[in-house]
């Protein structure tokens, strides 16, 4: 665990953001209570088998959210950008 007076530095320089929309948070939460409460963003398991296409055995992929709406634009401003909250 930081030391608090290292914590309240870093937050007044770098404050806590929702990743998925941006707003400012007051705790150390990662989400809004928006974001939160939004039935897209429920994390819950999708399993998709994926067939490779040069052959072989379909792969099967697990993840916790779907690739659409506000993770699939948290996940663009990461790879694309390189912006850790929206």
């Amino acid at each position: 665990m930081r030391h608090p007076f290292l914590q309240a530095l870093t937050d007044l320089f770098f404050p806590r953001r929702c990743i998925f929309c941006g707003a400012l948070l007051s705790s150390e939460r990662i989400l809004c209570q928006e974001c939160e409460n939004d039935p897209q963003i429920q994390p819950r398991l999708f399993r998709k088998w994926l067939n490779r296409e040069a052959g072989g055995n379909p792969i099967l992929c697990i993840v916790p959210y779907r690739y659409e709406g506000k993770p699939r634009d948290a996940i663009h401003a990461l790879k694309f950008h390189r912006k850790t909250a929206a």
